[in-house]
């Protein structure tokens, strides 16, 4: 509990920041910011008791995170950072190297409740417009779907769409929306007929293909051969791809 709720039973957005604050140091301590025998000793130490540093007990943490957390932990509410967006810019710096998420993010091409949950979200406009129905077009979902897309694809996926950013814009969004699906990585290219063909992603077990080239595909070129379908990535929309893979 926060001191101004063992005092007064009072809530308030900064009791919660003070409650992360505890988290936060046990997370990286393995041990309570207080401890005593009875609860009313450990609340009795919320509200008089100054917090222990964070390096006193984890001397590798950086500086800029133990400042947070004993900012967290301010006695008062008013003297704790505004709110968690604050709290949020904080922390972000020091989000590095991280793991896998194993059964969440990878591998890809599972069924996993995280991107099931992610292609829900991606519908919703991060700013909605006016509309009653917003299009594939609106741009604030575009955003929306853009950013899920980055936090929940898969390394593979991941690697696939650093590729195609740089010259390949179109085919970057789409792929983008492709990412919080399940559904298996493209390769970059693929062999028809003896010959190799760059300029492509290729989902060969179902014969589809993006075009990065831009340019039309006619009925005596190697893929329409081969029975594939295969289009330049302006021709695709997301749902229609992601169908086809799918299928």
């Amino acid at each position: 509990m926060a001191p101004e709720q063992v005092e007064g039973g009072n809530s308030e957005p900064a009791t919660d920041l003070y409650a992360l604050g505890c988290t936060l140091h046990e997370m990286l301590t393995g041990e309570l910011v207080f401890s005593a025998p009875t609860s009313f000793s450990v609340m009795t130490k919320q509200i008089n008791e100054t917090p222990p540093p964070l390096r006193s007990l984890r001397p590798d943490a950086p500086a800029e995170l133990e400042r947070l957390i004993l900012d967290l932990l301010e006695k008062k509410p008013h003297d704790r950072p505004s709110g968690a967006h604050a709290v949020y810019q904080r922390l972000l710096p020091h989000v590095a190297d991280l793991g896998q998420l194993h059964g969440a993010l990878h591998p890809s091409g599972t069924l996993s409740p995280a991107r099931l949950y992610a292609a829900v979200l991606a519908k919703i406009p991060d700013n909605p417009t006016p509309a009653p129905s917003p299009t594939p077009d609106d741009p604030d979902m575009a955003i929306f779907r853009h950013h899920l897309a980055t936090a929940f694809m898969s390394p593979e996926w991941r690697e696939v769409i650093r590729n195609t950013d740089q010259g390949e814009p179109a085919t970057s969004s789409l792929l983008r929306s492709l990412a919080v699906q399940d559904l298996p990585v493209p390769i970059r290219n693929v062999e028809l007929g003896g010959r190799r063909q760059d300029a492509t992603l290729a989902w060969p077990d179902h014969k589809v293909a993006v075009l990065l080239t831009g340019e039309r595909i006619t009925e005596d070129e190697a893929f329409s051969r081969a029975g594939w379908d295969a289009r330049p990535a302006g021709d695709w929309t997301p749902e229609e791809l992601a169908g086809r893979i799918a299928a």
